[in-house]
């Protein structure tokens, strides 16, 4: 319930949840954009994922989300997300 579409969407609370699982100012902003200009929409299979570093080959729990709009789509990648 959290994690709800409508809980990530929500940018102006003081309580957003977003900018705690993405820790990017750029990628949040651009996502803003995309809601905000692009009326996008979180698919399905946005939550926690494993990702291995490709560096160290350490394990690290990061947020994924993938949004679709106007025929394109987004989604937070490894190198956005700054593993090590």
């Amino acid at each position: 319930m959290e994690y709800s579409p409508y809980n990530l969407m929500n940018f102006e609370s003081e309580f957003a949840l977003l900018p705690h699982l993405i820790h990017s100012k750029k990628t949040i902003e651009h996502i803003k954009k995309l809601f905000l200009e692009k009326n996008s929409v979180i698919a399905d299979g946005y939550g926690h994922k494993v990702y291995r570093c490709p560096k160290c080959d350490e394990f690290y729990g990061r947020f994924f989300i993938h949004l679709d709009y106007d025929g394109d789509c987004f989604e937070v990648v490894i190198s956005q997300i700054n593993l090590a």
